[in-house]
Order: C-alpha cells, then structure tokens, then sequence
C-alpha cells in the first residue's frame, strides 16, 4: 500500500484523490486565464478547433484575428467579405490586402481568399526556421490542407534570399514545401537559389 493512500484526513477520501482534484482544478483555471488574454476586442475572431483533423493541430488551434475598414455581409452560410485595409492574423501567418471573403460553416475557418493590388503574407515555418514571405494578386488559404496557393503574378522570398516568381504558387505548412506554375503565356518558373555561408 502507498503512503499516500495510508494517509487519509479524518478517516476521508485518500490523498491521492484530493491532489487529483486540486491538479484538475488549477489546470482549468490557468486554462480559463490565458484563454482571456488573449482577445481582441476591435477584430473579428473565429474560433478553430481542429484537433482530429490531419495536419499541424497546435497551429490550427490558434484564433484566426481579422480587422478591416468594412464588413460587407455576414450571411447563415457561413460565408463573409471584408473590404478596406483588411489584415487576416492567425498565430505567425498574417496576410493584408483589398478585401477578404472567407468560408466559416459553423464559426470555423474553411478557407479565406485575399485580393489586392498586391495582396501580401508573412509566414513562420519552423522545420526550416525561417520567415517566408510573398505576394500576389491573390492569396488562397485552406485551413484543412494548411495551404497557401497564391496566383496572378506570384512571389515568395525566404529569410536567406531564396526566391520564387510564377503564375502560380503553392505553399504546404504541414511540410513546408512549395509548388510552382509558370503562366499559359511564359510557361516558366524562375527561382533564385543564394549560395549558402
């Protein structure tokens, strides 16, 4: 028999069990606290809870922050549209542009379209440590393949000067790997490759 379970308060419950219920106990509550905050009152925020979906379930467990000058409609779809200095912010991954529309059956994030003249992203991926960060006329982010495809006169450059120009880009999270496609005119991808140090 354990000493714990020998100890036991005026012949109580034993003291395994009232640890076990303490720990539960401020486990929720620091829960609870850091939960609060991290709100921002002035933006939007939809809640994505994630967990049994494939991909990276920490990072798709963060708030998705969006702020803009206009919210154009809010339908029972699902389905919205942002217009004017729209910034769309969800832990590393930030894109701003013209206007936004996004897909959220049920208050989570499906899949968010950026346009502008250009619309632009700031990513952290951290198998490669590195800030990547581009721009296109639009920018495609779907939270179930954990993609950002980017399209129209596509760029991305990375913290150690690698660079990507193409019609079309593709960017994976889950391995931080990236697509290109050349336009039907060109048909070609160009990329820069910087000696390494």
């Amino acid at each position: 028999m354990s000493l714990l379970n020998t100890l036991k308060p005026n012949g109580s419950k034993p003291l395994s069990w009232i640890l076990i219920a303490l720990t539960c106990c401020l486990t929720s509550h620091a829960a609870i606290a850091t939960s609060k905050s991290n709100e921002k009152a002035t933006q939007t925020t939809l809640s994505n809870v994630n967990k049994n979906k494939a991909g990276n379930a920490k990072v798709k467990n963060f708030p998705v922050n969006i702020s803009a000058d206009q919210l154009i409609s809010q339908t029972k779809g699902g389905q919205s549209e942002y217009r004017g200095n729209v910034v769309l912010e969800r832990h590393k991954l930030r894109l701003q542009g013209n206007s936004l529309k996004i897909i959220h059956p049920g208050d989570k994030l499906q899949q968010a379209v950026m346009s502008g003249n250009p619309a632009k992203f700031k990513d952290y991926l951290p198998k490669k440590q590195q800030w990547v960060n581009g721009e296109a006329k639009n920018i495609v982010f779907q939270q179930d393949k954990d993609t950002i495809t980017l399209t129209e006169n596509a760029y991305i450059i990375m913290d150690n000067g690698n660079k990507i120009k193409a019609d079309k880009i593709v960017i994976y999270n889950k391995d931080e790997t990236f697509e290109a496609f050349g336009s039907k005119q060109t048909g070609r991808v160009k990329m820069t490759i910087q000696p390494e140090n």
